[in-house]
Formats: structure tokens, C-alpha cells, sequence
């Protein structure tokens, strides 16, 4: 399991790359500016609020490069890699060959709406993140249950509810 953690790095930085290349550079469609604002200057966006968006966001926009906004879309196409990363680490669980996972992983990356949740500021790559990480550890719970997954898987679960009030599904 240590050697697929490390393998997980490969479609995170697959996709990274891509989505480095093709990032928005500055307010975009759908909720992006009102994201941008929200998270720059730790406020609270519509209903629901995503708190954990914000949060996380006004730490993207303290990096010293580009504008807030590309700083914003580019915490998206972080979070957008790290799925893919453990949606590469869920296939391996289930005993599918290292270069079909990590093949699969970046199919998602790359499909269409995916990607394009991931290049622009928007809470749906951090939710998705948030799910995978919750699949994860309830497989790792089925397969062996230890009380350090349940707690994990707990605090994940607690931390996707204050992203995205979907994930109560």
C-alpha cells in the first residue's frame, strides 16, 4: 500500500500540469467572482456559506503570485488533482493493475466536466475531493476496521458538510 501512495503523485501531477496550463487567469462564469471575494477576504458566500471554501481560499490568496483569482482557480485545480490521486488509490484497492489506475484516475481529470470545475474558482473540485477521501476510508473500514480510519473517515465526512451540504446524501 506504501508504493501505491507514492504512484498516487503520478496522476496528481499529470492533471496538475494540464490544469496549470489551462487555468483561468481571472474571474470566470458561474459563481467564481463571488468565490473569489468570499475567500480573499474570509467571508461567507451565498447559502450555504462553504465555510471550509472560504477558509482554505484565503490561504490560496496569500501566495505572492499571479492575481487572487488565478490563486483561487488554482486551489480548485489542486484539489482537482488530489482526487485524482486517491480516485487512483480506490482503484488500487480493489486490485486493478498500477497503469489501468492510474489511467482511469486521469480519464476523470480530464473529462469534460470535471476539468471544467478544476481550471476555474468553484467549491466542486474540493467536494469531490472530499468524497473520494470519504470512499476511501469506507472501503478501508470494510476491508479492516481500526478505530484511526473511523476517525478519519468521521472527521472528513465532518469537514465535506461544511463544504457542500450535498455530500449529507
Amino acid at each position: 500500500m506504501k508504493k501505491d501512495f507514492k504512484l498516487a503523485f503520478i496522476p496528481f501531477l499529470i492533471t496538475q500540469i494540464i490544469y496549470l496550463l489551462t487555468l483561468a487567469p481571472t474571474v470566470t462564469s458561474e459563481d467564481s467572482g463571488e468565490f473569489i471575494a468570499a475567500a480573499s477576504r474570509l467571508g461567507v458566500a451565498h447559502p450555504p456559506g462553504y465555510p471550509l471554501f472560504c477558509i482554505l481560499g484565503y490561504f490560496f490568496s496569500l501566495i505572492p503570485i499571479e492575481s487572487v483569482a488565478w490563486r483561487l482557480a488554482y486551489m480548485s485545480a489542486f484539489f482537482a488533482s488530489l482526487t485524482c490521486g486517491v480516485v487512483y488509490l480506490i482503484i488500487r484497492h480493489f486490485q486493478v493493475n498500477v497503469l489501468p489506475a492510474i489511467v482511469a484516475a486521469c480519464l476523470l481529470g480530464f473529462s469534460w466536466h470535471f476539468w471544467n470545475q478544476s481550471i476555474i474558482a468553484e467549491v466542486y473540485s474540493l467536494n469531490a475531493f472530499l468524497f473520494a477521501l470519504m470512499l476511501l476510508y469506507a472501503f478501508l473500514l470494510k476491508a479492516h476496521f481500526f478505530f484511526f480510519f473511523f476517525n478519519i473517515f468521521c472527521m472528513v465526512v465532518g469537514f465535506a458538510l461544511t463544504n457542500h451540504y450535498m455530500l449529507v446524501l
